[in-house]
């Protein structure tokens, strides 16, 4: 069986679409883990999955990589001197700052009393022994 071959609509088993689709490349467990991360819609029926062929090409879309941009660069528009690795900087500069702060902890919170009463000592006398 070969794409071609295929309508829209057919329900394949995942072994039939790994085969059809990615030449054997691909197993079953790797389309499920696509259906659980929400990029192949699968159908279970019985104990069985199967896909249809549009939902196995609407996932290869949803797979693909987007285009990556540059690493670094300049931004248009900035003054001279000015750069987004001064922002950088900047909001680095910050949380480092906030970090220390709590890092000192917190002042206590309980006050102390400042005229601490004197403790009260009861004598129980000694025990005579008796003959």
């Amino acid at each position: 069986m070969n794409t071609g071959d295929t309508t829209d609509d057919v329900a394949l088993t995942l072994s039939e679409a790994c085969e059809v689709f990615f030449r054997g490349r691909v197993k079953p467990a790797t389309l499920r883990a696509e259906a659980r991360r929400g990029r192949l819609i699968l159908m279970r029926i019985g104990r069985a999955d199967f896909v249809t062929p549009s939902a196995v090409r609407e996932m290869m879309k949803l797979c693909q990589d987007p285009q990556k941009g540059h690493d670094s660069g300049s931004t248009q528009g900035n003054a001279p001197g000015s750069s987004a690795t001064d922002r950088s900087r900047d909001a680095l500069a910050a949380a480092n700052s906030i970090a220390t702060e709590l890092k000192k902890g917190s002042r206590p919170t309980l006050q102390k009393n400042s005229s601490p009463s004197p403790a009260k000592v009861i004598s129980l006398g000694s025990r005579s022994q008796r003959s």
